[in-house]
This record gives structure tokens, C-alpha cells and sequence, in this order.
């Protein structure tokens, strides 16, 4: 049993780490605080791991749009999940990306915790915004 635990939490490692999706994870007890952060996010975002930890994302200012973020809280809490919610993002620089999020509730010893996961359409974005001004 300890041994299939194990591979199960070695098996989740690898895929938060290695994920080309933007992985956050923060608790939920402690006002949505940073605890982990893989390297898509601190590519997506400009920010490394150790700047994050123990703040939150309005602390950082990753919310280009508060009024969006109040939305998202409100479904997220309205269901305890949050699917394919489309949002812009500041990077540390001050670029404006776009974000695709989805959310759940994981509890980690004992603590509630939420992880997401981001897919950043920046570039999609763009590329749509510039074929609409073709036409």
C-alpha cells in the first residue's frame, strides 16, 4: 500500500512539473496563498517559484481585470470547481496575457488546497484578433 502511494505521488510530481500547462496550487485556509508553482508558470509569468510563495495572486498584481477575478471566485464557489474560464493575466514585465482556467479543490493533509491549471492563448488570441482584420 505504501508503496503504490508512493508511485502515485511520484507519478503526480512528474506530471505537475513537467506540464506545458501554467500549475498553481494554493491553500485555501490561508487565502489562496501560493505553495507550489511548476515551471510553465514561471515562464508564463516572469515570476519564479520562491517570489510567489506565501502571496497571493492579487498580492502580485497577476489579475489584469479584478471584476474578472471576483467572477471567477464567484463560479468557482457557486460549484467548488471552476472549467475553461478565460481571463487576462500581467506578467512580472507588465505584459497582458490571456489565460483558459480550470480549477478544482484537492485536500492535502488534511488542508484544503485548490490546483490549477492554465493554458495561456496569448498567441491564439492574436492570431484570431489578426484573421478577423483580413476580413
Amino acid at each position: 500500500m505504501e508503496d503504490a502511494l508512493r508511485r502515485s505521488e511520484e507519478r503526480f510530481a512528474k506530471a505537475f512539473l513537467s506540464s506545458p500547462a501554467i500549475i498553481a496550487i494554493v491553500d485555501l485556509a490561508e487565502d489562496g496563498r501560493f505553495v507550489d508553482v511548476n515551471e510553465a508558470f514561471e515562464l508564463a509569468t516572469g515570476y519564479g517559484r520562491e517570489e510567489v510563495f506565501g502571496h497571493t495572486t492579487t498580492e502580485l498584481g497577476l489579475w489584469a481585470d479584478l471584476g474578472n477575478f471576483d467572477e471567477g471566485e464567484k463560479q468557482f464557489r457557486a460549484s467548488g470547481r471552476l472549467r475553461n474560464f478565460e481571463h487576462r493575466f500581467r506578467r512580472k514585465n507588465g505584459e497582458i496575457g490571456t489565460g483558459l482556467t480550470s480549477a478544482e479543490v484537492i485536500e492535502l493533509d488534511g488542508k484544503p488546497f485548490v490546483i490549477s491549471a492554465t493554458i495561456d492563448i496569448t498567441e491564439q488570441e492574436k492570431t484570431e484578433g489578426a484573421l478577423r482584420s483580413l476580413v
